[in-house]
């Protein structure tokens, strides 16, 4: 018996949401490079995904909240540009911390594809601060996550941000004697004058790593307050 038209309509858009979604899951499962602009389902599969997931009434954002959580809570990369497409993506935890902040604390690679797509969304707030003022490069640069910290710097954090006691990254990875955190913050303009950095580290390398970066600054600055 032929079926009507209304009826065969329904089927086809059926078969076209699975389908678009069948695409968008095995986009994603193909993903291995951690370029952005390669990585990310287009905002015409995002929709198609999220009216397959829930054809007959909007989205629920705080389910999509909380599992964006869950998942950096995990570092569970499966799905996650689906989930933070639907999610807000600065949604905190119940430690008033931001995702940004959470995955500052992980170093393995399924956190710094999660933090890349976050990134890639444009409306990550990297600098948002939890309870206790500090940042997600706070968080990295304690605990020598080079690669988060490099991208959060290529995201726009502040280097030079403060905690609620006035403490700057660089302190935090120089009192952790992180030499290439150091290294990484000292050349994206952290600034060392305003508190000594050195008394907060043992490690000679760091030291001088400091030292030196001190004199040369000082001989830029003489070289550009020199009268002509």
């Amino acid at each position: 018996m032929v079926k009507p038209s209304a009826e065969r309509n329904s089927d086809m858009n059926n078969k076209t949401r699975t389908q678009l979604f069948i695409v968008a899951v095995i986009t994603i499962a193909n993903s291995t490079t951690h370029t952005a602009d390669q990585r990310y389902i287009n905002p015409k599969q995002y929709e198609s995904v999220k009216r397959w997931i829930n054809p007959h009434r909007p989205v629920n954002i705080e389910a999509a909240n909380q599992n964006l959580l869950q998942q950096i809570q995990k570092a569970d990369r499966s799905n996650f540009e689906i989930t933070a497409y639907i999610a807000d993506v600065n949604v905190c935890d119940d430690h008033s911390s931001d995702p940004a902040v959470i995955l500052a604390t992980k170093k393995v690679t399924d956190a710094f594809d999660n933090l890349t797509i976050l990134l890639a969304h444009n409306k990550l707030k990297v600098n948002k601060p939890n309870l206790y003022g500090e940042t997600a490069l706070h968080v990295a640069s304690k605990g020598n996550n080079i690669d988060l910290a490099r991208a959060l710097i290529e995201g726009k954090a502040e280097v030079n941000a403060k905690t609620n006691v006035g403490v700057t990254p660089i302190i935090l990875a120089a009192s952790a004697d992180n030499y290439d955190m150091v290294d990484l913050l000292l050349k994206n303009n952290a600034n060392t004058t305003e508190i000594y950095v050195p008394v907060f580290t043992s490690d000679e390398k760091i030291k001088k790593l400091l030292q030196d970066h001190a004199q040369k600054r000082t001989a830029i600055d003489q070289t550009v307050n020199s009268p002509r």
